[in-house]
């Protein structure tokens, strides 16, 4: 006797076929030895492993070995070795590096914060030495002493991202241009982060004999009929170049960069030229400006204010002295009754209608959430910032180059 086949059988034996959630519990990933880690990031940065051995104190056995036992670990091949190249990352090597560099950083906190002690010092290297960078960092670290910062220079944004991808450095401080070429091209350019830690305003400096120099205020326009001097090539220069093409100074000189006392005493013994130095940092960079030699005839001081300039030279428009900025940081001096800087030789002028901004920015290599080592550089920066009001910006009163804004707000 047949029966019918039953409903509810071919139902399950349908359904018995289709995929469902995998039964067996997820593979757990491997657990990293941090010697081992720490021998991959010393063979990916000096791409040597008889460098990578001298400078961990291992015989180049020893170090090959444990290299060996974390791509083991990790079932895939981090490193290619022998080709007559020297020592490559492979693919998943260049994805292991970031990570494994900030594995090795956490484990450095754990221990410190176990045991009590100060972390590591961060390595951060600085750059746009004119500006004077690290005026900045002074005041940052007066409200943290507890962090330890070890300082280097760099020569420019391209060499201080070299140093962090190599990991010589944790973070950098200085102007990154807002077209920056990646030194490491686009696949590693995420790689880099940055943020806006401080908007700080410029002032012009002149020689005493400029036309322009009995002023106590002025607008950028003003100086259109100017020349701009540069303390390098201006194309290297993506602040100063952005400021001239906006405000129509056409004129731009530049050279090697020997230094502030060079470079101020060149701006002091041309008349006709003008530069750009933040408005906090004009004393003390130009306190080291050597005053004109006694060989050289004096500069004539500016004609009082009931004197009108000569004819040649048609006046700048009435600028109103804007109001102190907050946190230590004036838009314009304006206590200073002449912007003169004794003995130099020099005038410094503040400027507005609008008051143009440098942006210094604090880099690091990593996500946005950055490494313990510069989320605790950029907490301090952010709590200095905060207290001092160094991100202040009003549109119409303040000028930053077309897009910075994006990587402040």
């Amino acid at each position: 006797m047949q029966h019918a086949p039953d409903p509810d059988s071919r139902v399950a034996r349908h359904t018995s076929t289709a995929p469902g959630p995998d039964p067996r519990p997820p593979v757990p990933a491997p657990d990293l030895d941090l010697g081992q880690v720490r021998a991959f990031t010393a063979v990916a940065r000096l791409r040597h492993f008889g460098r990578a051995a001298g400078e961990l104190g291992l015989t180049q056995q020893a170090l090959s070995r444990r290299v060996a036992r974390l791509e083991s670990r990790l079932g895939v091949r981090l490193l290619d070795r022998g080709d007559g190249r020297g020592v490559r990352l492979t693919a998943a090597g260049e994805r292991f590096l970031g990570p494994a560099r900030q594995t090795l950083e956490a484990g450095t906190a754990a221990v410190a914060a176990a045991l009590a002690v100060p972390g590591p010092r961060v390595r951060l290297d600085v750059w746009g030495h004119l500006y004077a960078p690290l005026r900045t960092l002074a005041d940052v670290l007066a409200d943290a002493p507890g962090l330890g910062v070890e300082t280097g220079t760099g020569r420019d944004h391209a060499a201080v991202a070299r140093a962090l991808r190599r990991g010589d450095v944790d973070a950098g401080l200085g102007r990154v241009p807002l077209d920056a070429a990646d030194p490491a091209g686009p696949p590693a350019r995420a790689a880099l982060s940055h943020r806006v830690v401080r908007l700080e305003p410029v002032d012009a400096v002149v020689s005493a004999a400029h036309p322009l120099a009995g002023a106590a205020c002025l607008r950028p326009s003003d100086l259109s009929g100017s020349v701009l001097r540069c303390p390098a090539e201006p194309g290297r220069l993506d602040f100063l170049t952005r400021f001239a093409d906006r405000f129509g100074v056409e004129h731009r000189v530049g050279g090697p960069n020997l230094g502030p006392a060079p470079f101020l005493a060149a701006v002091r013994d041309d008349p006709e030229c003008f530069t750009l130095l933040p408005a906090d940092a004009v004393p003390d960079t130009i306190a080291a400006t050597p005053a004109p030699a006694r060989t050289r005839p004096p500069f004539l001081p500016p004609p009082p204010a009931s004197v009108p300039p000569p004819a040649s030279v048609p006046p700048p428009a009435s600028v109103p002295l804007p109001a102190a900025r907050p946190g230590g940081a004036p838009t314009a001096r304006t206590d200073l009754s002449a912007p003169a800087v004794p003995g130099t030789g020099l005038r410094v002028i503040p400027l507005a209608d609008p008051t143009p901004l440098y942006a210094w920015s604090l880099v690091w290599c990593g996500g946005p959430e950055g490494t313990p080592a510069s989320r605790a550089l950029l907490d301090a920066f952010q709590r200095a910032g905060r207290a001092r009001r160094w991100l202040e910006y009003r549109p119409g009163r303040d000028w930053l180059p077309e897009g910075g804004l994006s990587s402040v707000f």
